[in-house]
């Protein structure tokens, strides 16, 4: 079956939307979609400086989100507790904040092995694990992080499953791209909008397909990609 997932995705199901841009106002309209140059930015970040307070950490920490996407968050796993690195899952939720308005970044009182820091955003978007964007009311979105001394330096412990990342690393980072589902009657396709990281796309894109169309299109599509069918764990380039 693998063999054949392929030449059915290119041949019925996809077709790459191109970058977008993320809006900047609150009225319910469609994303402004434009079309890709080709010359994708790649950001690149560095671990925890040595001896940082807990404000500068998680400020860093978010810069290394900025450039996840990249390299499975290697480098943002970096600022986390030994526990937290393994089991963090970034890819659950992204929560995009507006890159006018800097995120504001406060540290509360450390008892000299733990503190908290609360970082505020102004929140314009978010994209679950399928990739689904959900267009929100710009408003400030607050998330607090708990961190803890290990080794003496201040690391992030349980943090959400979630990365916050700035509109414009996120559309540099990531592809807007249609998977198409056939209807139930099956003479047209729907198009479903789906955000994935540009790096293996084709392999996001697959998977997306064999996941299905997202839940309020259900009741009007089918997926023609049968049960049981996987994409390579390797995935495709």
């Amino acid at each position: 079956m693998r063999r054949h997932l392929m030449p059915l995705a290119v041949a019925a199901c996809l077709a790459l939307a191109g970058c977008a841009s993320l809006p900047t106002s609150s009225a319910p309209a469609p994303f402004d979609v434009s079309a890709r140059d080709g010359s994708g930015i790649q950001f690149s970040a560095e671990g925890p400086s040595d001896g940082a307070d807990a404000a500068t950490l998680v400020s860093d920490f978010l810069l290394a989100c900025a450039a996840g996407p990249q390299a499975a968050y290697a480098t943002a796993r970096l600022f986390l507790s030994a526990a937290s690195a393994r089991s963090w899952q970034p890819e659950t939720e992204i929560l995009v904040y507006d890159t006018d308005t800097a995120p504001s970044v406060s540290a509360g009182s450390e008892t000299g092995t733990e503190v908290e820091v609360t970082v505020s955003v102004l929140g314009v978007a978010s994209i679950d694990a399928s990739g689904v964007l959900t267009r929100v009311a710009a408003s400030t979105v607050t998330r607090t992080f708990s961190l803890v001394r290990e080794e003496g330096q201040w690391r992030i412990n349980s943090p959400e499953n979630l990365v916050l990342m700035s509109r414009a690393s996120f559309t540099a980072s990531f592809s807007l791209a249609n998977l198409y589902f056939p209807t139930t009657e099956g003479g047209d396709l729907v198009a479903d909008p789906r955000w994935y990281p540009s790096r293996r796309l084709a392999s996001h894109l697959l998977a997306g397909l064999v996941e299905g169309p997202r839940q309020s299109l259900e009741p009007v599509t089918a997926n023609a990609i049968p049960a049981g069918t996987t994409v390579p764990s390797q995935g495709l380039d």
